[in-house]
């Protein structure tokens, strides 16, 4: 499956802080929610450092924003890989 826009929530934060963010991710699993590109679709959304909240069907984890291309690819690491 690809990501889906409308499973994405913003609970908290605007503008140029730190936002929360939850993702339902369907039928996804963890490897394709971290897979490159994957949120793509919402990178004008996204900045680097925000905090994703994924249900995937494997499991459950909190991810981070770690970069945003210029050309708006969206890379995502686990919480423990921040930096």
């Amino acid at each position: 499956m690809a990501f889906n826009m409308q499973k994405l929530e913003n609970h908290a934060g605007s503008g140029g802080g730190l936002k929360l963010f939850s993702y339902h991710a369907g039928d996804d699993n963890r490897a394709a929610v971290n897979g490159a590109g994957y949120f793509n679709e919402a990178a004008s959304l996204l900045s680097v450092g925000d905090r994703i909240a994924v249900h995937a069907t494997d499991f459950d984890y909190d991810c981070h924003v770690s970069a945003i291309s210029a050309d708006d690819v969206v890379t995502v690491a686990a919480l423990d890989d921040f930096a």
